[in-house]
């Protein structure tokens, strides 16, 4: 990875509404930390590289690689896709108890909660990007999710 992906990855972390991130490919390592203590203009992300054995390539945007995840039929137009920020669990619904966040058909709004990613028992509320309803859900309840899965597939409200 160089330095310029590693400084993107770094300003989706600072943007996103998680506080930490792991990240390994191809042999090197990647840890992102928010110090939750400062305020938001003063945070600091730390990070951990260890350098690759293998030959590094560049990370491809978190959009467009999870596009290619899917099979190019199954998106249509004004169709987006949620996808995981962090490697962790997916969890439909608050509680075990709760009903989901949103299932097929359910309308988002720009902000809502859709899932919740668990990483290191820190709980990460997924929030939707678009307004617009949910066209397909990806993964089950409690499967573990890798950084850049496709979640969920939203029809963009036009």
């Amino acid at each position: 990875m160089n330095l310029k992906d590693l400084e993107k990855v770094i300003k989706l972390v600072e943007k996103a509404n998680i506080s930490q991130l792991k990240i390994e490919e191809d042999g090197t390592k990647i840890e992102i930390v928010k110090d939750d203590i400062c305020t938001e203009a003063a945070q600091q992300v730390q990070t951990a590289i260890v350098p690759a054995e293998q030959k590094q390539q560049s990370l491809q945007p978190m959009k467009t690689q999870a596009l290619e995840k899917q099979p190019e039929e199954s998106l249509k137009e004004n169709d987006v896709t949620i996808v995981s920020p962090m490697v962790g669990t997916f969890y439909s619904a608050p509680s075990p108890d709760a009903p989901p966040f949103v299932k097929v058909g359910s309308s988002v709004k720009k902000g809502d909660t859709v899932c919740i990613i668990e990483a290191m028992k820190l709980f990460n509320e997924i929030e939707s990007e678009w307004d617009g309803s949910i066209v397909k859900i990806l993964v089950k309840n409690q499967d573990t999710v890798e950084f850049g899965q496709p979640l969920m597939i939203v029809k963009k409200d036009v």
